[in-house]
């Protein structure tokens, strides 16, 4: 199973990636080897269309096809659609990495990927052009767990932190990339209107996948 490993100041991403059915699968962990608490951006808030009730889902990612031809999968920010005001954008929230601990998550993407996100649903197949794929990448943010700048989302449930300041955490965010080759991969991309931030990934390492 291709393994690759990414380090920013004392936090550690490590992520595995397989092919599984259907599916390419990260199953990936943060580890906090400093002194300060980190929020690891984990899931996007969404409401109940029945109930108006908000819930976290952890499923949340946004992905597209990068300049580098690399399929890349975010667990953080949507970059803002055109036409959707600052006020209007769908913030993720996260979970709090406190000093010397570990998360593990896992997360599939249904093949062939596609480009998605919190804004943009996967859609019909005649909004795509399929395109080969050279790599995978993820991408995971992070920030300080400040006082001021983030706040407990209980509005969801307790556990679960948003940031309270959003002008003061953009400066502050960061993020962990782990990459790796692909072979045989391809990626359903927009025809139209999908905004590609520009994340170079690592040098992909290890066997493709």
């Amino acid at each position: 199973m291709p393994s690759s490993t990414a380090s920013l100041g004392d936090i550690t991403l490590t992520c595995d990636i397989a092919r599984v059915d259907d599916s390419i699968v990260f199953t990936y962990s943060l580890a906090n080897q400093g002194r300060t608490a980190m929020v690891v951006m984990d899931a996007a808030p969404v409401a109940d269309l029945a109930t108006g009730r908000r819930h976290a889902d952890a499923a949340a990612v946004t992905t597209w096809f990068g300049a580098d031809a690399h399929a890349h999968v975010l667990k953080g920010t949507a970059p803002l659609p055109e036409g959707v005001e600052p006020e209007a954008a769908i913030l993720p929230i996260g979970v709090r990495l406190e000093p010397g601990k570990t998360i593990e998550r896992r997360l599939s993407e249904r093949l062939p990927l596609s480009e998605h996100s919190p804004y943009a649903p996967h859609g019909n197949l005649r909004e795509y052009r399929l395109a080969p794929i050279q790599g995978v990448a993820l991408t995971v943010e992070i920030l300080p767990a400040l006082p001021g700048l983030i706040a407990e989302a209980r509005d969801i449930a307790r556990g679960w932190w948003r940031v309270s300041d959003p002008e003061a955490a953009a400066g502050l965010v960061q993020r962990l990339t782990c990459s790796f080759p692909a072979r045989g991969l391809f990626m359903l991309v927009r025809l139209a209107g999908y905004p590609r931030p520009e994340i170079p990934p690592p040098a992909p390492t290890g066997s493709a996948v």
